[in-house]
């Protein structure tokens, strides 16, 4: 029988199957590290295991499991620390994968099935899907290939130029009669001269991308130049904005993620008892592995633009090759080992040593 307990403090309400939960089953802020060690101090736990998502470098999960190593070890107390990636940005990097990243692409697509309908039943409609992505557009390059309708994606990593944007719009209007455009929620931000906040627990809040987008594309196709156009004329675009954020996160690991969660438990619970601390459990190559946290720290993984995932995207959708937001030499690290791109097409950018 599932019921309510207590996990380092906080309440966790286990009514049912914890991997039937869409949410995550602990709301504990990575910024709180020692809000979280005073409690195992205080009940004699003998091992804490950190799952959370990334969010700010300064405050990521990784940074925050670190400070816990440190804290306890200063108290003298022993304790295990592990990191499991749970994140369906897909922003940890090294490993092929986070839990949640392919339950996240696999919701999406319903999402743009519905968006790419509505665009094709009004002439020259234009539907938008705003996917979840602050700082990396996994979701929506791989919501994108696995959808196939898609004309335009556009992700944090990539800029693009306004004019661009739209005359591959202009161009596909004319070819089929409509246009579907997919947009991570951290893209744009530099185009709308958006300003860097942060929410309490060090994510970052982001401009709406998808309401600026949608003003943009609407007022250019409203030019009175768009009057004696006959593939304009008496049916201007029409724009029609999904964003299903909450619909997605709110749906249950499909099969691979339940399975790819377990697995991750049980490397978890092997590395804590062979006595390991301050390590990531994590699929490398399809095998679980145990990575040390300073090789994550402080470290993301972003879409690599010029890897050959991102080039199938182009083929796909038929949009230009925008330019990286920074150069590859500024975006990688010097080390070899974060120059090899992972299983999804990503690369790792690093914020430096400290945390």
């Amino acid at each position: 029988m599932w019921k309510s307990t207590s996990v380092l403090g906080y309440r966790v309400d286990l009514r049912e199957p914890p991997h039937h939960r869409a949410d995550a089953v602990t709301g504990t802020p990575s910024r709180r590290w020692r809000g979280i060690a005073t409690p195992s101090r205080r009940r004699s736990y003998g091992s804490t295991r950190r799952v959370n998502g990334v969010g700010r470098p300064k405050f990521d999960s990784h940074s925050g499991a670190c400070k816990i190593d440190a804290e306890m070890s200063r108290r003298g107390k022993k304790c295990v620390v592990c990191c499991v990636p749970k994140t369906i940005d897909n922003d940890v990097p090294l490993i092929d994968n986070s839990f949640g990243f392919t339950s996240a692409v696999e919701a999406a697509i319903p999402m743009i099935e519905a968006a790419n309908t509505e665009a094709e039943a009004c002439p020259n409609g234009i539907g938008i899907v705003k996917l979840m992505g602050r700082h990396s557009g996994f979701i929506a390059l791989h919501a994108t290939l696995a959808s196939g309708d898609v004309d335009l994606c556009l992700v944090p990593e990539s800029s693009f130029e306004i004019e661009g944007i739209m005359s591959h719009l202009e161009a596909k209007l004319r070819e089929n009669n409509h246009a579907l455009v997919v947009v991570a929620e951290g893209a744009g931000q530099a185009q709308m001269g958006a300003s860097v906040k942060y929410d309490q627990s060090g994510n970052a809040l982001n401009e709406d991308v998808g309401l600026w987008l949608k003003s943009m594309i609407t007022n250019h196709f409203a030019h009175e130049r768009y009057d004696s156009d006959e593939d304009f004329a008496g049916k201007k675009a029409k724009c029609f904005l999904v964003d299903p954020t909450y619909a997605i996160r709110a749906v249950p690991a499909n099969a691979y993620d339940q399975v790819y969660c377990s697995s991750l438990a049980h490397a978890a619970v092997h590395g804590a008892m062979a006595g390991y601390t301050r390590f990531l459990v994590g699929n490398i190559n399809t095998r679980l592995a145990m990575l040390p946290l300073d090789l994550v720290v402080n470290r993301r993984n972003i879409v690599a633009i010029r890897d050959r995932m991102w080039t199938r995207l182009l083929f796909s959708t038929g949009q230009p090759p925008f330019d990286a937001v920074v150069t590859s030499d500024d975006e990688c690290d010097a080390e070899g080992l974060y120059r090899s791109e992972t299983a999804t097409g990503g690369c790792t950018v690093s914020f430096g040593d400290e945390y």
